[in-house]
């Protein structure tokens, strides 16, 4: 009985803490408008949905004024309604004379439609399988661009923080990626997780 009463609390626990509470967001610390883009690992875990979908996703465009933040993702890791997002990187860019890009090694589709109109807090454009070259015949107007890492696989909330002289990610090996990483998350301010 005692093990019953043990198994059913445990089972209690995992479904009242199945949804995530982990958030990406990004701050804008230039002297510039930002439009960013994210690609994120996702999982769908729809029940009788057969296999499991996984895939990549990029979501375009959100734009933030200097010195303001935006969430990129309300949810990061597991939760049931949602799938699973991990693995997040962006690309990110100035789009004033003389602005700058935020970009590294990894390639995905994004809507080269420029922007508009201007909406505060919402993404335009959502692409799933953005990792794969065949979804261009249907839209011209995907092209490749190049991410830079954000998230390799944190649940913990995170924060993105867009600085005018940020280095962008360096193609050198896996070796270099995996320190380059190390380096770039060492640099990065993180929110505390919740207790």
């Amino acid at each position: 009985m005692k093990k019953l009463l043990l198994l059913c609390g445990f089972l209690l626990l995992g479904a009242a803490t199945n949804h995530s509470h982990a958030q990406l967001y990004c701050t804008n610390q230039t002297n510039a408008p930002v439009w960013i883009a994210i690609a994120y690992n996702y999982i769908d875990w729809t029940p009788g949905m057969g296999d499991v979908k996984d895939t990549w996703v990029t979501e375009s465009w959100l734009y933030i004024e200097p010195g303001d933040s935006a969430v990129l993702s309300s949810h990061m890791g597991y939760d049931r309604e949602l799938g699973s997002k991990t693995n997040f990187f962006y690309h990110a860019f100035q789009d004033v004379p003389g602005g700058r890009t935020w970009e590294g090694i990894r390639k995905f589709m994004l809507d080269t439609t420029p922007p508009n109109p201007r909406k505060k807090g919402e993404f335009d454009l959502r692409i799933s399988r953005a990792h794969k070259e065949a979804i261009r015949a249907k839209n011209p107007s995907y092209k490749w661009h190049l991410f830079k890492a954000g998230t390799l696989g944190t649940k913990q909330s995170h924060i993105i923080v867009l600085r005018q002289n940020d280095i962008n990610d360096t193609i050198g090996g896996v070796d270099d990626i995996s320190r380059d990483t190390k380096k770039y998350h060492e640099t990065r301010s993180v929110v505390p997780e919740e207790k």
